[in-house]
C-alpha cells in the first residue's frame, strides 16, 4: 500500500510543477494597432532590473525582414532606477500561431523609455510588480 501511495505521490510531482509554470497573461492594454498582455506569473525581480514576457497581438499583420506575423512574445528587461529598458528575445507567429522568426540577443542594448509612451507604462506595471 506505502508504494502505491509513493507512486501515485511521484506521478503528480511533475503534474504541478508543469502548473507552477504555466502562464498567466493578464490584459495590460489595447491600442488600435495591438492588444497588449504581460506574463505576470514570471516577472524576474534582480535588484532594481525587472524581466517580462509581453504579449502583442496586432490588429493586423506586421512584417520584418521575410517574416509576416499577427503576434510577438518579447522577453524584456527593464531598469527601474534608471528608466531604460532593453529587447533580449522576441518570437514571431503568424495567424496559425506557427512561428515566423525569432531572435535572441546576448548582449541587448539598454534604451532610455520615452516619456508618455506604452513602453513607459510597461515599464511602470512591471517595476510595480512584488514577488
Amino acid at each position: 500500500m506505502k508504494v502505491l501511495r509513493l507512486v501515485a505521490v511521484l506521478l503528480m510531482v511533475p503534474m504541478v510543477a508543469v502548473h507552477a509554470q504555466s502562464t498567466r497573461w493578464v490584459l495590460f492594454n489595447q491600442t488600435d494597432a495591438a492588444v497588449i498582455w504581460v506574463d505576470s506569473a514570471h516577472i524576474q525581480v534582480t535588484g532594481s532590473i525587472r524581466a517580462a514576457w509581453i504579449r502583442w497581438e496586432w490588429t493586423s499583420p506586421r512584417t520584418v525582414g521575410n517574416a509576416t506575423f499577427v503576434h510577438s512574445l518579447d522577453r524584456e528587461y527593464f531598469d527601474c532606477t534608471n528608466r531604460t529598458s532593453s529587447l533580449s528575445d522576441y518570437i514571431l507567429k503568424d495567424a496559425k500561431d506557427s512561428i515566423v522568426g525569432s531572435q535572441r540577443s546576448m548582449a541587448p542594448e539598454w534604451d532610455a523609455v520615452p516619456p508618455e509612451s506604452i513602453n513607459e507604462q510597461l515599464l511602470d506595471y512591471v517595476c510595480k510588480y512584488k514577488p
